[in-house]
């Protein structure tokens, strides 16, 4: 580990005082391109509860994020939920099930998805063996092991080209659908060699 090697901490890289922090803190925790949602983790209904905006979420998330967890609590409600479980960098609960990430309900994700102007969610953090999509397509979780899929080959990436959303792995463009399913958040695997189009509202 490179940490290891220039025998400095790991939380060091990602700290206030080191250049990879300062530049993480510089930028946004939630993005919204056209009618996507880009987001670390996820959207929780807390969120929602909160009444913030994108851009107020945005503002806030900075001023906690290298405090302790103690300090965050001691500094207020809202600090201490964004910085949570329930928060936009730690929410598992629009792709996973079990309770202790209190999953998200369908109507649950509508609200948000009204209360932020989007159709859809694309979301980092939590690892699957591929790009995947939830709650009939309204979220996609990208995050792959990217150490295992590298040994064989088989990186990815989305791209969302002109209204159609695209799985890159290492040989180029491979077009992928969704299955819509009414069993959310139920796991829905790409099948390749096809492309998905987005669909508005």
């Amino acid at each position: 580990m490179l940490s290891d090697t220039l025998g400095v901490s790991y939380n060091h890289f990602f700290s206030q005082h080191s250049e990879l922090g300062r530049w993480i803190s510089s930028h946004n925790t939630i993005e919204r391109i056209g009618r996507n949602i880009f987001v670390h983790a996820g959207l929780s209904p807390d969120l929602y509860d909160t009444g913030l905006t994108i851009e107020e979420v945005n503002a806030l998330m900075p001023t906690g994020l290298y405090k302790r967890k103690a300090e965050r609590k001691a500094t207020g409600k809202l600090a201490y939920m964004l910085h949570g479980s329930y928060g936009p960098i730690w929410y598992r609960g629009l792709v996973l099930t079990e309770e202790k990430y209190r999953p998200i309900k369908s109507d649950s994700l509508d609200m948000i998805l009204n209360h932020f102007d989007a159709d859809r969610i694309i979301v980092g953090h939590t690892i699957f063996d591929d790009i995947s999509s939830f709650h009939e397509g309204r979220v996609i979780g990208v995050n792959v092991d990217n150490k295992a899929n590298r040994e064989e080959g088989r990186g990815r990436a989305l791209l969302i080209e002109n209204g159609v959303f695209w799985i890159v792995d290492d040989k180029g463009k491979i077009g992928l659908s969704i299955k819509r399913t009414q069993a959310a958040p139920e796991k829905k695997e790409f099948s390749p060699h096809r492309e998905f189009r987005q669909h508005n509202g």
